[in-house]
């Protein structure tokens, strides 16, 4: 083939190629996660705001920043994708790429931050499909905690929901994966060790269960979900079943366990 462009001095051109093929392309240089983010807002520095789905810049946000990269993958154990040469390319090849991006990758994010800074920017059509690689301080952020050295649960005083209500009513939410991961940031860690690492950490098995009673209330209206990472078979499969009842009409009472849960002494964590 290529000695036929040779012969009668042509190029190939990708947009030649039928959609379905192109299409094609597009899936495998995406890949099934894109991890939607935006830059800091800083005109003195002349960096422009935006969204993005690939590493484009060196200005990006810290939190896709290569150190981020090394220690958080996305379910399939990928870093941040980098920045695809497809998107330097035509206007119309670049904006049919992400047009495939948008709509039919699922969007990760591996920061709380990162999701809050980014969901605004982005049209709520591009969001059926979300995964969430968070550290479980981070998760803990997500249901409107902190802790203290002498409180193991304090509300947010900023805000009277929590960043999970804004997640979970996403109207065209369909499917939202929860992919945990150990030994990052512990929500019980004493502040005064610095950046949240430990050398040891909560039992993770108690976390998992604890974050998801609390955020039950949110959770239960998303039509699917999806528990990966460092999840028990055990505890996978007795929330499967309570998330199959809350879709079938038979509902879960938990406000009883989430009182004793929140009532926990913060020696006890």
């Amino acid at each position: 083939m290529w000695e036929w462009w040779a012969w009668n001095g042509l190029t190939f051109r990708f947009m030649d190629l039928p959609a379905e093929l192109r299409l094609n392309v597009y899936e495998k240089l995406s890949g099934k996660y894109t991890w939607p983010h935006t830059t800091f807002q800083s005109p003195d520095l002349g960096i422009k705001t935006g969204l993005y789905f690939y590493d484009d810049t060196e200005n990006l946000h810290f939190l896709t920043s290569q150190w981020i990269r090394e220690i958080l993958l996305d379910p399939g154990l990928n870093p941040a994708p980098t920045l695809t040469r497809l998107l330097l390319g035509s206007r119309i090849l670049a904006e049919e790429f992400w047009e495939h991006t948008c709509h039919h990758t699922v969007k990760h994010f591996a920061a709380s931050e990162t999701l809050l800074r980014t969901i605004p920017r982005m049209e709520i059509d591009h969001l059926r499909r979300v995964s969430l690689g968070f550290s479980n301080a981070d998760y803990f952020f997500l249901l409107g905690y902190r802790s203290s050295l002498s409180d193991a649960f304090i509300s947010s005083p900023t805000s009277p929901l929590p960043p999970l209500f804004i997640l979970a009513n996403i109207s065209t939410l369909d499917q939202l994966s929860l992919h945990f991961q150990t030994g990052l940031f512990d929500p019980w860690v004493d502040i005064s060790t610095g950046l949240g690492r430990r050398k040891q950490f909560s039992c993770q098995s108690i976390f998992v269960d604890w974050f998801l009673s609390i955020g039950f209330p949110h959770l239960r209206t998303i039509p699917r979900i999806s528990l990966l990472g460092h999840v028990k078979d055990s505890t996978r499969t007795t929330w499967k079943k309570i998330f199959n009842d809350e879709r079938e009409g038979r509902r879960h009472d938990l406000s009883g366990k989430v009182a004793t849960i929140l009532s926990t002494p913060r020696l006890r964590v």
